[in-house]
């Protein structure tokens, strides 16, 4: 059972006007009694967003001091924090009393400017921007500016400035809302329009303006974000924007920042299951700490706006003797730089998106559809299936299933009621190659997909097909492998069985069949096999295992496979029942001329797919006969009209606020300007 302190809540801040501050950590927590399975893991009594938040700081404050020096010099054995994550627990000690105030700026008198990914050009190397380090200088000069000694806020300053400039910098024609990581343009936004206006540099607000202008096109056109539901990313956009719409002085940019934050808000609460306290699939950009269910980004967030219906309580992680979860990087100070940063903003939910979520019926549906850009340029259509015990999401379009986008993912209880992050199971696949495999350090960070894999969803039941990524001819191959993958940290799965070529599984009220769709044969030793590995249980279906190889893009493009996933409950049927009903399923696929059809019919529901394999174009998919639906946004509950941007288009101007599309890391990309509003441009 968890423990609560009887300290009365007032110990968890004190109250000076409307400003909370943060006390000692200790002070909420009853050090004495441990609270499950003899872990010294304590719980705070945190009842509000502003206490947890406040708690969070406390807690980062603490172990700052522990890390470093009075005089901000490193003293810890492990691994010192670069320049971001150790911005991001300076925003803690800057909320705390004058003594971590003190040792915020000595630490920031020390740190030295790095980029925060490795540079690609001698241009960028030589250039003091980082698009993570430049605009988190922004938002502190801005938020705690006069809490800085003047040598310190003179150095930032000079770090900040760089956000101005296109070469590289915050206008730099990549940091774009076109498709790609939305995350990125929202720090540039943030850095255009807070530095704008902290520097006097009237032409970068207006350039963030029109980032913000491009942003709604985006949110009228689409449901989601093209960086939809992911559980790393969506919090940095959330973050930024708010930022924005507090401390900016321009009000379009307060309201439109506003609008648009609201939006990705919506996609947030949507995708909330509140019985397995987690944020729903399909995932833009996941990392194994999202793929299970771990240390996110998004359930930090979700914790402080939403408290203990969040299966993830990050305080009670760091309060722990030993490091349990999958973290980024299998770096512990990296998630504590995260969550002291997310906690620096306040972050709430709109009411009526809460009202929303605590008055949701089961079964729910939402759909909604996303962009990708550049080269994977096209529609994203997701859909996202919750019960009681489960939710089940997928994705369609997403050229970054090869890279690191979860098109199929399943979450559920193991016990009812959810006890905490212990009792949560997820379900996801990987389309793996070689001796890839998660939990062995190396992979534990992105395990990545080397496939492409589309998918079609009709509430329990999904159609998930894929075939190897055509970029694998230079390599050599022994093993070609669709996985699905469940991770097993806590407890071992129930009941798995291998019938027929079927896979079955029990765990919890839930069961999951999963029927494998004709994997090409490449030479392989079996066709399934289940496997227990580190902390993971695999179960795969092979087009390959066997001696070293290279195959033609001819063969990778015709190399199929795929799998039809079912999921049933212990409350409706006995497990023999559901194993037999799974083995009734009826299945047509075949290829010609590059071109693959399957369809399945599972119960009353068929589901069909017909695509080009080796181009990745998708003639139709249906379900029951008409085609699979495509909306901007469709949720139960939450019609399209009552979000921001739907129901009143106001399209960007024509204009383009770039002199040059130059990038500083692929400085000879060919580019172009024909004309930008009324002018003719000449590249």
């Amino acid at each position: 059972m968890w423990v609560i302190s009887s300290t009365a809540t007032t110990l968890i801040c004190s109250i000076t006007g409307n400003i909370m501050k943060a006390t000692s950590f200790s002070s909420v927590i009853d050090l004495r009694a441990p609270i499950r399975n003899g872990d010294s893991t304590f719980r705070p009594l945190l009842l509000t967003a502003e206490q947890r938040r406040t708690a969070v700081i406390a807690r980062v404050i603490e172990l700052y001091g522990e890390w470093f020096d009075s005089d901000g010099r490193w003293i810890s054995s492990m691994t010192p924090p670069d320049p971001r994550e150790t911005i991001w627990g300076v925003f803690s000690l800057l909320q705390g009393e004058s003594t971590d105030v003190a040792l915020a700026n000595a630490i920031l008198h020390r740190l030295e400017f790095e980029h925060h990914h490795p540079t690609r050009t001698e241009g960028e190397q030589a250039s003091l921007f980082d698009i993570f380090v430049t605009n988190h200088t922004v938002q502190l000069l801005v938020e705690h500016g006069e809490k800085l000694e003047p040598s310190v806020r003179e150095k930032l300053e000079g770090w900040a400035r760089h956000a101005l400039a296109d070469y590289p910098g915050d206008r730099q024609c990549d940091y774009q809302f076109h498709g790609c990581n939305d995350n990125m343009p929202a720090k540039a936004t943030l850095g255009l329009i807070l530095a704008g206006e902290y520097f006097g540099d009237t032409a970068a607000v207006e350039h963030g303006l029109w980032n913000l202008r491009q942003l709604r096109d985006l949110l009228t056109r689409r449901g989601l974000l093209s960086e939809y539901t992911s559980p790393t990313y969506l919090p940095l956009s959330i973050v930024n924007l708010t930022e924005i719409a507090r401390h900016a002085r321009h009000p379009e940019a307060r309201d439109l920042a506003a609008q648009c934050v609201e939006r990705v808000w919506a996609d947030a609460i949507g995708h909330f299951h509140s019985p397995t306290g987690t944020m729903g699939g399909p995932y833009s950009r996941a990392y194994q700490l999202d793929s299970t269910g771990h240390f996110s980004s998004m359930g930090c967030l979700l914790w402080i706006a939403l408290g203990d219906r969040v299966a993830l309580r990050p305080l009670d992680e760091l309060s722990r003797k030993s490091i349990r979860l999958v973290h980024h990087h299998d770096s512990w100070i990296s998630q504590v730089g995260v969550l002291s940063w997310i906690a620096s903003c306040p972050l709430e939910p709109p009411a009526y998106l809460v009202q929303w979520l605590n008055g949701r019926k089961y079964p729910f549906h939402l759909l909604a559809s996303a962009e990708r850009g550049f080269e994977h340029s096209g529609e994203v259509n997701t859909t996202f299936y919750a019960e009681e015990d489960f939710a089940l999401g997928t994705a369609e379009g997403d050229g970054w299933s090869e890279l690191q986008s979860e098109m199929y993912f399943l979450q559920f209880r193991r016990n009812v009621p959810l006890y905490g992050i212990e009792d949560l199971r997820t379900v996801y696949c990987r389309y793996l190659i070689n001796d890839q495999r998660p939990g062995d350090r190396k992979e534990d960070h992105m395990l990545r997909s080397h496939g492409i894999i589309h998918t079609v969803q009709d509430g329990r039941v999904a159609l998930v097909l894929s075939r190897p990524s055509l970029s694998l001819t230079e390599t050599d191959l022994h093993t070609l492998k669709f996985s699905i993958i469940l991770p097993e940290h806590f407890a071992a799965v129930e009941k798995i069985e291998v019938q027929d070529g079927h896979v079955f599984i029990q765990d919890g009220p839930v069961y999951l069949g999963l029927r494998g769709l004709n994997a090409t044969d490449l030479g392989r030793k079996t066709a399934v096999k289940v496997e227990q590995i580190n902390h993971y249980r695999i179960i795969s279906f092979f087009n390959a295992e066997g001696e070293i190889r290279r195959f033609s893009q001819e063969e990778l493009g015709l190399t199929l496979n795929g799998f039809v996933s079912i999921v049933g409950l212990r409350a409706e049927e006995t497990w023999g029942d559901f194993c037999e009903r799974v083995k009734k399923t009826e299945v047509l696929d075949y290829h010609h001329n590059g071109s693959r059809t399957v369809r399945c019919k599972v119960g009353d529901t068929i589901l069909g797919m017909s695509y080009s394999v080796a181009l990745n174009r998708v003639r139709y998919r249906t379900i029951n006969g008409r085609l699979a639906p495509r909306p901007e946004w469709h949720a139960d509950g939450m019609p399209r009209e009552s979000l921001p941007f739907f129901t009143d288009p106001q399209p960007n101007s024509l204009e383009l606020p770039f002199e040059h599309l130059r990038v500083i890391w692929a400085p000879k990309d060919k580019w172009g300007i024909a004309s930008t509003g009324h002018r003719e441009v000449r590249d």
